[in-house]
């Protein structure tokens, strides 16, 4: 085998690989989003406690006590810590999303550049193929005007 044949040999193989891998890196793209749903929820649970105590702030103290002891929370104090934990969370889960959605760009961003480089390859491959099954040119003949 001739040195060009190999290295075209060697150039469509590597665009295969990578093809092969931007396969694998579409399937990690494709994989659940498991980071949107807690902060979907943690937001509402947020919003639901604070229009709990917005509603409640306007009502007489006696019957703010009683509205806080039908729903679970003891004083109004409890209700903030409440909130302010809920808030945590949400912070909480808003990092993960930000950070999932990094890995999503990175892997994006890979995907996108293996599959240049197995295009890029393969062009290559095939043109190095093409040159050295051509055969031998023959040299034009020298002409004297």
């Amino acid at each position: 085998m001739k040195a060009r044949n190999a290295v075209s040999v060697a150039v469509l193989a590597l665009g295969a690989i990578a093809s092969v891998a931007s396969f694998g890196l579409s399937a990690y793209q494709l994989r659940y989003e498991r980071s949107a749903a807690a902060v979907l929820i943690d937001t509402a649970s947020v919003a639901q406690l604070n229009g709990f105590r917005t509603g409640i702030s306007d009502l007489p103290s006696a019957m703010q006590i009683d509205v806080l002891h039908r729903n679970g929370f003891d004083t109004i104090d409890k209700l903030n810590r409440t909130i302010a934990d809920q808030r945590i969370d949400l912070a909480l889960a808003e990092k993960t999303r930000l950070d999932d959605i990094g890995q999503r760009e990175h892997a994006a961003a890979m995907l996108l550049f293996i599959a240049a480089f197995t295009c890029a390859a393969t062009l290559l491959g095939a043109a190095l193929a093409v040159d050295t099954n051509a055969g031998p040119k023959a040299a034009a003949p020298l002409t004297l005007i």
